[in-house]
C-alpha cells in the first residue's frame, strides 16, 4: 500500500511514484468524464469515487453549488475504518472532496468526533444517523442546506458547528440531540420548527450580523424584535422582549414545562396555538392586546387565572377551550367571539359568577353557562362551558352555531326553544351522553354530523325541517359500556313536505330521485323502496342488517353507507333475468373493509346507472387478494361466491380465481380444519379444488397440525368419493 501515511495535519499522503499515481488518476477521470457508473475505490477505510457530476442520491443541491459538482471531484460513499476521532480528507488523488454520500457514517458505533473540510459543498441524507457515540461535529462552512435526518438518533451529540453559509434549518435536525448551546450562523434565513423538541438545546446563540432574526438566547424573534417567532429552549418563567407586539403561531406550543409568561406592555395579538397544551397557570393580558388566536390556550389544563386589562376585540374559536379558569370576564370591547371559545372550560369559581360579560357589551351575551353572539335575527349560541345534566338555551335563541356544544360529555338533555331555526354542523358532535333533544317546530335546518356520536333514543322532526346535513344522526350509539345499538325512534310531522318515513328509513325527497338518510330499525333484512336512487353516508351505521335488497334504479351509494355493519353478507339486486341473467346476484364481501375502502369498492357501486359492474368487482377482488394474502378465508369466501354466481365472469378471470384458490389451498384447508368448518370443505370438493390428486397432501398437512377431527372427516370423504383410504376408528 502506498496510501498509508498522513502529513502533520492528518491528511493522507500518496507515496506512489508520480507516474503511477498520475496514470491511475487519469484512467479514473477518463471513466468519470465518459459518464460511466462510478467506480469505487478503497483507501484507509474510505469508499470513494471520482465523479464528474453529482453522485449523491437525495434532494437536488442548491443552484449556487451545482457548477462545483459538475467538475471532476471526489464523492465519499462510506467509512468503515476504526477511528474514533475522524478528520475527513480535503482531497484524494489530487481532486477535491466535494460530496458525502447518503448514510456515509450511519450506524457507526465508534466515531465520536468529526471534522469536515470546507471543500465539501453537499451531503446526502442521514449522513450521521444513528451514530450513538457521536459527540461533536464540525460541519463544512460551504454547506448551505442540511437534510433534517442528518443527526437522527444521535442522542450523545453535545457540540455542533453549523456551516457559516447555512441558509435554512429544520429544527428536526437536532430533535434527538442534547446540545448545551446551539449556535445559529449569520447566514441563516429560514427555520422550520414543526414538531420542535424543546429538550434539544438549553440555549441558542445567534451570530451578530444576522439580518433575519434576533434572539435573547431562549426565543427567536424577527429582526426588528416585534414578533416572537418561537421559543427554542425550554423555560419555566419567561418575559418577552420589550417592544414585542406579536406572539406568533405555535410560539410556545406544547412546552410542558412553561408555568408563567410576562407579555410586557406592547403585545397586540396572540397567534393561533401560541400556548397550546402548555402548563401555564396565570397570565395577565396587557392593555395593548386586541386579538387572541384560535386555540391560543387550548388544553392549558392548569390555566386558572386570566385577567383582561385592555380592550380586546376578538377572541377566536376554542381560544380558552378545555382550561380550568376560576372565572372569565369578557370586556365590553369584545366584538367577535369564535365558535367554542370556552367549550369544555371547567370554570371552578365558588363565590362569584363564573362567566361574565360587561353589561354594556353590544355584541355578546351570557347566561353564565354559555356564550351568545347578538345578531339582527336574534341570539346565536356559540359556546358552552362544561355542562352536567340538562341545558335549555335562553329565549330569543335562533341558532346553535357549528360545534357550539360539541364534546360536552356531561350534557344529557337539550331542550331547544321555539323560534330556533338552525342547528349548525357538529353542533352536538360527540355529546356521548346526550339521550334527549327537543327539536322546536320552527326548526328549518340541521347541519352535517349535528348529532353524530350521541345516545339519542328519539327524534321528532317538525313540519319546517327542510335541510338535514350528511350524517346528521349517524353513529348514534347506545349508552357507554353497551354493545347494543339503540332503537332510535323517528317521528315526522305529517305536514313535512321534504322528508318521509318508510320501512324504518328516513328518506329525503329530491326531483332527481330520493335519498336514504339513515336507517333506525332493528331488522336483519332490509329492502330499499323503489323511489330511492341514492343511499347517503353512514345511512346504516351499526345497523343489524345481514341482507339488503335493492332495485335496479339505484345510482349512487356513499362509500360509508354501510360503515360499521360487519355482519352484512348479502346484497340482492332486483333485476329481471333479461337484465341480469339470473333472478338476483348474491355478493359477499368482508365487513372490515366497510368504511375504509367501503361499499363503493366492495360492491362497485357509484354514480353509474348500472348497480353492479362485474369487471370492476373482479379486478378489485384480485387486488384484495394481492394486498390481503393472509386473509385466506375472506379471499376464498368472496371468490367462491363469485364463481357460484358467474354473471359476466370471463374465462381469463375464472382462471385467475382458480390460480388464486390453488395457491392458498393448503393454508385455507388448515384454517377450515381448525374451525371444523366442514361445509366449506364440501364447497372445495364441489368446485374441484380438493380432488383425488391433492387430498393426500392436504391430509398430511392437517394431520401434522394435530387436527384429528378434520383428519377423520377428510379420510371418510376420501373413502366415500374415491373408494380408498377410509378412516379406521379401531385405532
Amino acid at each position: 500500500m502506498y496510501l498509508d501515511r498522513h502529513d502533520s495535519e492528518g491528511n493522507p499522503v500518496d507515496l506512489r511514484p508520480d507516474s503511477e499515481r498520475a496514470s491511475a488518476r487519469r484512467r479514473a477521470l477518463q471513466r468519470a468524464l465518459a459518464q460511466d457508473a462510478p467506480e469505487f475505490f478503497e483507501f484507509e477505510g474510505w469508499t470513494y469515487a471520482i465523479v464528474s457530476e453529482r453522485a449523491v442520491l437525495g434532494n437536488e443541491p442548491p443552484e449556487d453549488i451545482e457548477t462545483l459538482l459538475e467538475e471532476p471531484h471526489i464523492m465519499l460513499r462510506a467509512y468503515a475504518g476504526d477511528k474514533v476521532d475522524l478528520r475527513i480528507p480535503e482531497e484524494i488523488e489530487g481532486l477535491p472532496v466535494r460530496e458525502l454520500g447518503s448514510n456515509a457514517f450511519a450506524d457507526s458505533k465508534l466515531i465520536e468526533h468529526v471534522i469536515m473540510p470546507d471543500s465539501i459543498v453537499y451531503m446526502g441524507a442521514k449522513v450521521f444517523a444513528y451514530c450513538t457515540r457521536l459527540r461533536s461535529v464540525h460541519l463544512s462552512d460551504s454547506l448551505t442546506e442540511l437534510d433534517e435526518a442528518t443527526f437522527r438518533n444521535c442522542r450523545n451529540l453535545s457540540e455542533l458547528h453549523l456551516p457559516a453559509s447555512l441558509k435554512s434549518l429544520s429544527y428536526r435536525l437536532i430533535a434527538s440531540c442534547r446540545l448545551p448551546v446551539l449556535n445559529l450562523p449569520v447566514s441563516l434565513e429560514r427555520i422550520d420548527w414543526e414538531n420542535a423538541e424543546y429538550e434539544a438545546t438549553k440555549r441558542i446563540v445567534l451570530d451578530r450580523g444576522n439580518e433575519t432574526f434576533t434572539s435573547d438566547g431562549l426565543g427567536l424573534y424577527s429582526a426588528d424584535g416585534e414578533t416572537l417567532l418561537r421559543m427554542l429552549a425550554p423555560v419555566v418563567d419567561y418575559s418577552v422582549l420589550p417592544g414585542c407586539k406579536h406572539i406568533a403561531k405555535d410560539a410556545f406550543k406544547s412546552m410542558l414545562c412553561l408555568r408563567h409568561v410576562d407579555l410586557g406592555n406592547d403585545v397586540e395579538d396572540i397567534g393561533p396555538y401560541a400556548f397550546f397544551r402548555t402548563s401555564i397557570r396565570t397570565l395577565e393580558l396587557p392593555e395593548t392586546l386586541r386579538s387572541i388566536g384560535e386555540r391560543a390556550f387550548y388544553q392549558c389544563a392548569r390555566l386558572s387565572h386570566l385577567e383582561f386589562t385592555g380592550p380586546v376585540e376578538e377572541v377566536n374559536p376554542y381560544a380558552f377551550s378545555k382550561t380550568n379558569l376560576d372565572s372569565l370576564r369578557l370586556p365590553a370591547s369584545v366584538r367577535r367571539l369564535g365558535t367554542g371559545a370556552v367549550a369544555g372550560a371547567r370554570l371552578v369559581g365558588q363565590h362569584h359568577a363564573l362567566l361574565e360579560i360587561d353589561t354594556d357589551n353590544p355584541y355578546l351575551y351570557t347566561d353564565g353557562q354559555a356564550l351568545y353572539a347578538r345578531h339582527d335575527d336574534g341570539l346565536h349560541l356559540t359556546s358552552v362551558l362544561v355542562i352536567d345534566g340538562s341545558y335549555t338555551p335562553i329565549e330569543g335563541t335562533v341558532a346553535i352555531e357549528d360545534e357550539a356544544l360539541a364534546h360536552s360529555a356531561g350534557l344529557t338533555e337539550l331542550h331547544l326553544p321555539e323560534g330556533l331555526t338552525r342547528i349548525g354542523s357538529k353542533a352536538c358532535y360527540s355529546c356521548t351522553n346526550l339521550t334527549v333533544v327537543d327539536l322546536p317546530s320552527t326548526l328549518f335546518s340541521i347541519g352535517a354530523q349535528a348529532f353524530t356520536n350521541t345516545c339519542l333514543s328519539e327524534v321528532r322532526l317538525g313540519p319546517s325541517v327542510a335541510q338535514i346535513g350528511e350524517e346528521a344522526f349517524a353513529c348514534v350509539d347506545s349508552a357507554p359500556g353497551s354493545d347494543m345499538r339503540p332503537m332510535l325512534n323517528v317521528e315526522l310531522d305529517a305536514d313535512n313536505q321534504r322528508y318521509y318515513l318508510e320501512e324504518n328509513l328516513l328518506i329525503e325527497r329530491n326531483t332527481t330521485g330520493d335519498t336514504v338518510l339513515f336507517y333506525y330499525g332493528d331488522a336483519e333484512s332490509v329492502t330499499i323502496p323503489a323511489p330511492v336512487t341514492e343511499i347517503g353516508p353512514r345511512a346504516f351505521y351499526h345497523a343489524p342488517i345481514r341482507d339488503l335488497t335493492v332495485h335496479a334504479d339505484i345510482r349512487h351509494v356513499a362509500r360509508t353507507a354501510f360503515s360499521g355493519v360487519p355482519q352484512l353478507e348479502h346484497v340482492y339486486v332486483e333485476m329481471t333475468k333479461q337484465e341480469l341473467g339470473m333472478d338476483g346476484l348474491d355478493v359477499w364481501f368482508p365487513g372490515d373493509l366497510l368504511g375504509v375502502e367501503g361499499v363503493a369498492r366492495s360492491l362497485v357501486m357509484n354514480s353509474s346507472t348500472q348497480f353492479f359492474r362485474p369487471a370492476e368487482y373482479d379486478t378489485w377482488l384480485m387486488t384484495y387478494w394481492i394486498l390481503n394474502a393472509s386473509s385466506v378465508v375472506a379471499v376464498a369466501k368472496m371468490m367462491l361466491a363469485r364463481i357460484e354466481q358467474p354473471y359476466q365472469l370471463t374465462e381469463k378471470v375464472r382462471k385467475d380465481f382458480d390460480s388464486c384458490m390453488n395457491s392458498i389451498l393448503i393454508p385455507l384447508c388448515l384454517e377450515y380444519a381448525r374451525a371444523r368448518d366442514f361445509p366449506s370443505f364440501e364447497r372445495l370438493f364441489e368446485h374441484g379444488y380438493v380432488n383425488e390428486d391433492n387430498i393426500d397432501r392436504i391430509l398430511r398437512e392437517i394431520e401434522d397440525a394435530g387436527e384429528a377431527e378434520a383428519t377423520a372427516y377428510l379420510l371418510d370423504v376420501k373413502r366415500a368419493r374415491y373408494g380408498i383410504g377410509g378412516h379406521d376408528f379401531s385405532l
